[in-house]
């Protein structure tokens, strides 16, 4: 049965970014004045971040540290620099208070957060009762099983189009799934069938979790079952083998250019969503209201979801951490040990980087749930398929046995090959295999050119001697 106390990997390593932006945002500037800009330049080449003054609970929260004035920096009206430790903006704001005149409660902001009825989804559109949301989950792995189990358990209608008869008589009538988590109990909420013009005819929602190389296939043969208005939720990650095209190409190009799509990613393993361990993902869409929509439907004690509109940040990051995990479980394997571990991830968070800021995305997204966070649970989580595969890769077994023994799909397998590719593609300069070296190490690992102890030691052979840079 379900742990809803327990705290996952997945969730260690979500809690711990949110830690450390807040601790980033800790450099604070008090504002006495009127609004500002987000940002004042103090001179040519320096800009800082500013924002209102917080209250003093607020305050005592963040590091006691705070912004010095330049010496030839004039502070604009309203605004008073020098360090703002916690007893001094808990003086300042008391001051400001007392000298204010007293005026009536303001009417709640338009942004505010309301509580929102028990059984009720708020969505763009107004509340909505939770039983009467229909969600599609098309694809019945291990991971749609567990998007349906978060949807199930707010209420929501969640039907599962899967392709074995015997798979939705087990969850119609047992509720459970025979071949994904099989020992745990759904939702009453959560149905199967095989039929997809069944499951599509009256859903608010699809949510796609087919595999990354058999999407195109799939959303084709459905396609025109889908209507041109209803959202289309991908869960899938990687790049497309034979076409280099990512999960943001593929939908439109399968359902059309004005399909409203959003992408889900971020440290989620399936096993732990079911079992009710907490969980944060990021929602990436340049759809915002869409987006508003989805964090609302995800969002319960257990499940947490977070917005960016980098829709390329978010997707890069999602086939790349499955190649890192490749590689850190190969580590492991060959009992290299932790700190080699440890390098090898954060040079691939390097690698990730230059990759997502060469391709259009923002180099921020990947200190985020989708870059980073995800990359921290597949390479070091036990429930990792890719990191098993590098794992006894380093043990020295072969890619075809391992592959032949799995009964879910590693993408990162895949998506290793169709990285350099792209690489080579749609990146400009050259020797790029210096700039990405455990990207195409891993490749030329998976394709037999070298054995896992030769390209994890060439890394540290035949790197190049140079500053460990990361631009923000």
């Amino acid at each position: 049965m379900a742990r809803s106390g327990s705290l996952g990997l997945a969730a260690i390593a979500s809690l711990a970014l949110l830690s450390l932006v807040d601790t980033a945002r800790g450099m604070t500037a008090v504002h006495a004045g009127p609004p500002l800009p987000p940002f004042v330049s103090s001179s040519a080449t320096h800009s800082i971040p500013l924002r209102p003054a917080r209250s003093s609970a607020a305050i005592r929260s963040l590091p006691r540290c705070g912004i010095v004035r330049m010496a030839d920096d004039p502070a604009p009206a309203g605004f008073e620099w020098g360090f703002s430790t916690g007893d001094d903006v808990e003086q300042k704001a008391a001051s400001a208070k007392a000298a204010a005149p007293a005026k009536e409660a303001a009417p709640a902001k338009s942004g505010a957060v309301s509580k929102v009825p028990e059984g009720m989804i708020k969505l763009s559109g107004g509340l909505r009762p939770a039983n009467e949301l229909n969600v599609a989950v098309f694809g019945g792995g291990s991971f749609g099983t567990a998007m349906a189990c978060v949807l199930g358990r707010k209420g929501i209608k969640a039907t599962l189009v899967v392709r074995r008869a015997e798979v939705v008589e087990q969850i119609n009538a047992n509720h459970t799934n025979p071949y994904y988590q099989s020992d745990l109990l759904l939702p009453e909420s959560v149905y199967a069938t095989l039929d997809p013009q069944e499951a599509f005819a009256n859903a608010d929602f699809i949510f796609h979790a087919v595999p990354m190389q058999y999407s195109r296939a799939a959303l084709e043969k459905v396609s025109h079952l889908i209507r041109d208005d209803v959202p289309v939720v991908s869960l899938a990650k990687g790049i497309e083998t034979s076409t280099l095209c990512l999960m943001s190409e593929v939908i439109p190009q399968c359902l059309g250019e004005d399909q409203p799509v959003a992408f889900v990613s971020g440290p989620s393993f399936a096993k732990e969503i079911v079992q009710g361990m907490a969980t944060a993902v990021t929602v990436a869409s340049t759809d915002r209201a869409l987006a508003n929509d989805l964090m609302a439907l995800f969002t319960s004690s257990s499940f947490r979801a977070l917005y960016t509109p980098d829709v390329q940040g978010v997707e890069i990051g999602g086939a790349v951490k499955n190649v890192i995990a490749i590689a850190a479980g190969m580590s492991e394997g060959l009992g290299l040990g932790t700190n080699a571990m440890a390098a090898l991830v954060t040079r691939g968070c390097g690698e990730m980087r230059r990759l997502v800021t060469a391709l259009d995305g923002e180099s921020s997204t990947v200190f985020g749930l989708s870059g980073v966070g995800d990359t921290f649970g597949t390479c070091f989580g036990p429930l990792s398929r890719n990191r098993q595969v590098g794992y006894r890769l380093g043990k020295g077994e072969s890619l075809d046995e391992i592959l032949n023994s799995m009964s879910e799909v590693a993408e990162g397998v895949a998506t290793a090959q169709a990285l350099t590719q792209l690489v080579n593609a749609r990146v400009g300069g050259f020797r790029k295999d210096l700039k990405y070296p455990i990207l195409f190490g891993v490749a030329s690992i998976l394709n037999g050119e070298i054995t896992p102890r030769e390209g994890l030691v060439a890394l540290m052979e035949k790197y190049p001697l140079r500053l460990e840079t990361f631009p923000f």
